[in-house]
């Protein structure tokens, strides 16, 4: 990040939600192997996320268990697939910093293995403090996605524990929550309606492709990822000194 970006970054009212979405994309897409390796995970992320509870609802189907052991089954899939995903939206972040940054990319890039820990005790926090949020009138649980919309990028590049990392991007977000918002929401437009889609279809019986699933997460995902990047390399400095 060159010092009269950061310097311009540090003025309040400085960010805007277009302008750091145009430049994510446009970082990603001038870096075809990064973009490649993107889509590669962004298809990866919605097909771990549909994929394992697809294969165990067939293998249920046929095979008659204790509950105890369904329960079982499912939690350590669950977990499994809960960290496999944590692992590969912190790998396109790192990929969309290096673009953004011009920096050279290597293979190992794709799969930051160190920060996993901490990036998954982030995303746990922030599930739970979501899910909460929404239940009680969804609005707090929207303010939680957008004031930890950059906690991950903390534990990633700045090498934070998880505390620290939603502290920081609590403070690096606050008076920007609707630019921030519009960050979040543009770029998953399609992922969330993909989603949605997919979950109806699931409830109704219908299993969707899992090419129809990876195509729509291999477009949207990096989509994302690489506008949040955009927006954090702008917000970081607003964040305590100690971030």
């Amino acid at each position: 990040m060159d010092v009269g970006r950061e310097a311009r970054s540090r003025e309040v009212g400085e960010f805007g939600a277009v302008q750091a979405i145009v430049r994510g994309i446009t970082a990603l897409a001038g870096r075809p192997a990064a973009l490649l390796t993107s889509a590669a995970l962004g298809a990866g992320i919605f097909v771990v996320a549909f994929a394992p509870q697809q294969a165990l609802d067939a293998f249920f189907e046929e095979a008659a268990l204790e509950p105890a052991w369904v329960l079982l089954l499912e939690s350590g899939v669950g977990a499994a697939s809960f960290m496999l995903v944590t692992l590969l939206w912190l790998g396109l972040f790192r990929l969309s910093l290096l673009a953004l940054r011009d920096q050279p990319i290597v293979a190992r890039d794709a799969f930051p293995l160190a920060a996993v820990v901490s990036g998954g005790a982030v995303s746990l926090v922030t599930g739970v403090l979501m899910q909460a949020g929404l239940l009680l009138l969804i609005v707090p649980g929207l303010l939680v996605a957008v004031t930890t919309a950059l906690a991950q990028h903390f534990v990633l590049d700045k090498n934070l524990g998880p505390v620290a990392a939603l502290q920081a991007s609590w403070t690096a977000t606050r008076g920007r929550w609707l630019a921030v918002g519009a960050v979040l929401v543009i770029p998953a437009a399609p992922l969330l309606a993909g989603a949605v889609h997919i979950t109806l279809a699931w409830r109704e019986g219908n299993h969707p492709s899992l090419v129809v699933i990876g195509v729509v997460g291999a477009v949207a995902v990096p989509s994302m990822a690489a506008a949040l990047s955009a927006a954090y390399e702008d917000l970081w400095p607003h964040a305590r000194p100690s971030a």
